[in-house]
């Protein structure tokens, strides 16, 4: 009941007062698991094709190299260039298709040597979260139930926080955990049952070990 009660009363009513597509995006990719690969792939090549249109049309970047349309959409996908992180750094502005202002902005760790910053939508950020949701559910989650997360963003603000608590969710840090994040971590898992654990595979291997 309560399961039930998060996908269709919660989650819809988040969606709509945060602008996001979560929910929406989550069924849609469920349905996907029924098609064939015929089906499949003719939707794979059309995603592609008005992909390819839409940054021809809609970024500065893209038009101005007249890259000529084509209706084999792999074949038009190859004359366009591969964007290296310099590519992003420099010309940010021009490959956006959308201002800037409407955009989450998303940095990377600085792991390789330089930084990057890139944008997403907030229907792209709902996409990403529906297909990690979904991964999730193909091992056997389902919404609602107890998961202890291991992730990287230790700063929870007032929305990530009331949807740990409605979520069930435990959160954890992924790197560098201190004996002190196992014990509080553990103490919480043994005072729940079916407790499934998602986050970054390095994590869960240490998880494992202790």
């Amino acid at each position: 009941m309560y399961r039930q009660f998060i996908e269709n009363v919660v989650l819809p009513l988040g969606d709509k007062a945060l602008g996001t597509s979560f929910i929406r995006s989550l069924r849609g990719i469920r349905k996907l698991s029924g098609k064939s690969e015929v089906e499949l792939n003719a939707l794979q090549e059309r995603k592609l094709h008005d992909l390819l249109v839409f940054a021809s049309t809609s970024s500065e970047y893209y038009k101005s190299m007249g890259i000529e349309s084509n209706i084999d959409s792999y074949q038009w996908l190859r004359e366009f260039p591969i964007l290296n992180k310099q590519d992003i750094r420099n010309h940010t502005d021009k490959i956006l298709a959308v201002d800037k202002g409407s955009l989450v902005e998303r940095k990377s760790s600085g792991s390789s040597g330089n930084q990057t910053t890139v944008y997403l939508s907030k229907n792209e950020i709902s996409i990403h979260r529906a297909y990690q949701t979904y991964w999730w559910e193909l091992a056997g989650y389902t919404i609602g139930d107890p998961i202890l997360q291991t992730g990287m963003t230790m700063q929870r603000g007032i929305v990530k926080k009331i949807k740990d608590l409605l979520f069930r969710t435990y959160y954890m840090p992924a790197f560098v955990p201190t004996d002190e994040d196992f014990r509080r971590a553990f103490s919480w898992l043994g005072r729940k049952k079916n407790v499934f654990v998602g986050g970054y595979a390095s994590s869960l291997y240490v998880i494992a070990e202790n």
